[in-house]
């Protein structure tokens, strides 16, 4: 796992042993997404999709602006943690083929930068989430 902080991007790049289609359904459907995010996302992939952390009352909004073979990408529009911090930026999960089975998620979280208060927590979340998608992945090809 590569992580880098590039301009107002958070950056992560994944290899991981499945195929596209295999997490391409944990990044754009709803069972998918509460696998990794092992939390109720409730909504529809397509339109909007909320996002719940166990035992708070805060969630996070998104919706969606492009699901395509090799992308994901969200908007945040509402988020009740970290005084809203995450409204406005956008989440973008990039698959790339690199052998029959094997690719590399390209995640990049645009506006999660190091003068956010949210910064440190949400970096360790999305290494857990994003090591969580690949795990997922994996399992699911064998």
């Amino acid at each position: 796992m590569e992580i880098k902080q590039e301009g107002s991007n958070f950056t992560v790049n994944i290899p991981i042993r499945a195929s596209r289609e295999t997490v391409h359904k944990l990044l754009s459907e709803t069972a998918g997404l509460e696998q990794w995010w092992e939390n109720p996302v409730k909504g529809i992939p397509g339109g909007k999709l909320r996002f719940e952390f166990q035992g708070s009352d805060e969630h996070s909004v998104m919706k969606v602006d492009s699901v395509t073979a090799n992308k994901v990408q969200w908007t945040v529009i509402e988020d009740t943690g970290f005084n809203g911090e995450w409204v406005g930026s956008s989440i973008v999960f990039e698959l790339r083929q690199k052998e029959e089975n094997k690719i590399e998620l390209n995640f990049r979280h645009v506006g999660l930068t190091p003068d956010l208060k949210s910064y440190e927590p949400c970096k360790e979340a999305w290494q857990y989430y994003l090591t969580n998608i690949k795990k997922l992945g994996e399992d699911k090809d064998l």
